[in-house]
């Protein structure tokens, strides 16, 4: 009796030692859970990406339109900078200055535009100023002492997404182009009538 008392203690506890694993239901399951995050986590997470992305385009199109409208308002002079070192965008204004000092200009930061700074995984990758390329890394694009404006049209890319940003030289305010959309924005163009032959039309 005894022996046969130590001998089931042994087959039980030997029994026991074996993990049980796990069924093919519960696998099952597991594996839906799962799916069921990724497809509530990943479109929350993409598309906060895209509103950062949204923000960051905004921001930089509200820069050039504080250059047209400050140059439509104001007989001074003004310049669109970025340089990639500090990865800011800013809109300066050319001091009043005597011409006749021999001094440099000064230009500073335009006290009602506050510059801004890209993303870190935001890259300016094409810049250009009257159809001539300019370095997308550092420029400085300015207005004339006429008063003239120049054309610019720059494209801006982060990660999988971009966005290009145009401005005519008589228009008030740029116009911004994502990536993917379906309809183009429309991008005005002056003309002059009587090159068109429109100049004794009724009106």
């Amino acid at each position: 009796m005894e022996n046969g008392h130590i001998y089931r203690a042994r087959k039980i506890s030997n029994v026991r030692s074996h993990p049980r694993g796990f069924t093919l239901i519960e696998v099952i399951i597991v594996a839906v859970v799962l799916v069921l995050l990724a497809t509530a986590i990943v479109p929350r997470m993409s598309g906060v990406s895209r509103r950062k992305n949204d923000a960051a385009f905004d921001a930089v199109a509200s820069v050039i339109a504080a250059f047209a409208f400050h140059e439509s308002t104001n007989n001074g002079q003004l310049a669109l900078s970025y340089d990639n070192d500090f990865r800011q965008l800013e809109l300066q204004v050319l001091e009043q200055s005597d011409s006749n000092s021999g001094q440099r200009p000064i230009w500073r930061i335009h006290p009602f535009t506050q510059p801004i700074t890209l993303p870190d995984n935001m890259d300016i990758t094409m810049i250009f100023s009257d159809g001539e390329a300019l370095n997308p890394e550092d420029f400085f694009i300015t207005t004339q002492s006429s008063g003239d404006r120049p054309s610019i049209e720059l494209k801006i890319e982060a990660d999988d997404d971009s966005a290009t940003i145009s401005l005519t030289p008589y228009a008030l305010s740029p116009v911004l182009v994502r990536k993917g959309d379906q309809k183009q924005k429309t991008i005005r163009i002056r003309s002059n009538l009587d090159d068109m032959g429109l100049e004794r039309e009724d009106w």
